[in-house]
């Protein structure tokens, strides 16, 4: 499958039960990057067996942790998607 080049963004914090089928949904991206709060379950486990780059930064609101999440991003073109949902 040809990747896109774009930067598919999840933020997340304890989202073991949802974050696979989020990650799936995204593999049309060529950068796919997890921003976790500071989980305390496995999902920093499952982005990484998903091939997504992982930051762990401790939760600073969410204002601050998508703009760390867009500086972090290695296209112009993003998507974000919640861990709960599907592309």
């Amino acid at each position: 499958m040809q990747k896109l080049p774009i930067t598919a963004i999840i933020l997340a914090q304890n989202e073991a039960h949802v974050i696979e089928r989020a990650l799936k949904s995204v593999q049309f991206a060529d950068d796919i990057l997890v921003v976790d709060g500071g989980s305390q379950d496995e999902t920093v486990a499952i982005a990484k067996r998903e091939n997504a780059r992982v930051v762990v930064n401790a939760w600073p609101g969410f204002g601050e942790q998508r703009n760390l999440s867009l500086r972090e991003a290695k296209h112009d073109w993003v998507l974000v998607v919640d861990a709960d949902e599907r592309v």
